[in-house]
């Protein structure tokens, strides 16, 4: 969890009860990512998790024997990550901004699972992974796609992003058209290696579904 000061301050008031409530969603997305990269990883290999949150898209990695590092925007959502024991680092930045990561640290594999729909500008995301991963390292991240339906979303001043804001929190989600992350695989010298979209998770509270696109991406 990351993003403005707003999106912050939530993640952090529902970071003691997130992972109850994602296990309630039939999170199945932690799973499809992991089940995906595994082809490209190996045992004490280093990974960075951006918007690591309680850990939950590192965990297999971590059981799979990969060093974890991890990015967030809320201590909260890190306190509990490091009280698990799966990350090795864990460093507090918001991910809206162009905060230092880890200084002078390769990667052998970057993921973000869950968040880029909370940043929306992924221009520097994309730049900093690139440059923090490793040759014919693995990026592996979702996004939320929009489609012809737009449901009350607006195009930003970026083209291919688009923007709704929750009337009740104030706080800003994002959705990208598949052009606008392809542009920034080739820009930062990406190759795609494998595409689906999946249900993500199911609300049963606010009787919604939510649908990730997922992408393993290759550092060349």
């Amino acid at each position: 969890m990351i993003g403005s000061k707003k999106t912050i301050d939530s993640a952090s008031d529902f970071a003691a009860n997130y992972d109850d409530y994602i296990r309630n969603c039939q999170w199945i997305g932690t799973d499809i990512l992991f089940g995906l990269m595994f082809e490209y990883i190996k045992p004490n290999q280093t990974l960075l998790d951006i918007g690591i949150g309680t850990g939950l898209s590192s965990r297999l990695f971590k059981q799979a024997g990969l060093r974890i590092y991890g990015l967030d925007g809320s201590s909260k959502m890190i306190d509990i990550c490091q009280s698990k024991g799966i990350a090795y680092k864990l460093k507090l930045v918001d991910l809206a901004k162009d905060d230092i990561w880890f200084e002078n640290v390769k990667f052998d594999h970057v993921i973000s699972h869950g968040v880029f729909h909370l940043i929306g500008n992924l221009e520097s995301i994309f730049q900093q992974s690139c440059s923090v991963l490793s040759i014919n390292g693995c990026f592996g991240f979702t996004f939320e796609k929009i489609n012809n339906v737009i449901d009350n979303y607006e195009e930003s001043r970026t083209r291919g992003l688009f923007v709704r804001e929750n009337k009740q929190s104030g706080i800003r989600v994002f959705r990208h058209t598949e052009k606008y992350i392809l542009e920034l695989m080739k820009l930062n010298g990406f190759q795609l290696l494998k595409q689906t979209e999946f249900p993500a998770f199911s609300d049963s509270t606010t009787n919604t579904k939510t649908h990730f696109n997922l992408i393993i991406a290759q550092k060349k």
